[in-house]
């Protein structure tokens, strides 16, 4: 016994026979670029990873050298400010004591010229 199938007359086989080919390839071809997809994606996932952990690196080691400007630049500026108050501070100290010392030599010598002026008025009657 001898079969033969043609399926050139037959229109609805021959397209559900198309169908079936269309779906195993579109099977094939959906599995193969998953495949891929999910490849590529673990790689550029690991690539961002590094480049994030890098670039956070960087950015924490320039905020960390900013903040250390930052504090040098606070701390000389407060050791500044300290610096012109006690200035500040000891000239007008000086200038109390200056002022105290040259209102004594006045008193001083304004007591002495009192002394001397009443000691010639007894002297001369």
């Amino acid at each position: 016994m001898k079969v033969e199938l043609s399926i050139k007359d037959d229109s609805e086989l021959r397209n559900m026979v198309k169908d079936m080919i269309r779906g195993q390839v579109k099977s094939l071809l959906r599995n193969g670029i998953e495949e891929e997809a999910k490849k590529e994606i673990s790689r550029k996932a690991r690539e961002l990873t590094i480049s994030n952990y890098r670039v956070e690196n960087a950015i924490k080691e320039e905020a960390r050298k900013f903040s250390s400007q930052i504090k040098a630049d606070v701390v000389k500026s407060i050791v500044e400010e300290l610096r012109e108050s006690a200035k500040e501070q000891l000239l007008r100290y000086a200038r109390s004591i200056i002022d105290e010392n040259i209102n004594d030599v006045i008193r001083s010598a304004i007591s002495n010229r009192i002394a001397n002026l009443k000691a010639e008025i007894i002297v001369k009657p």
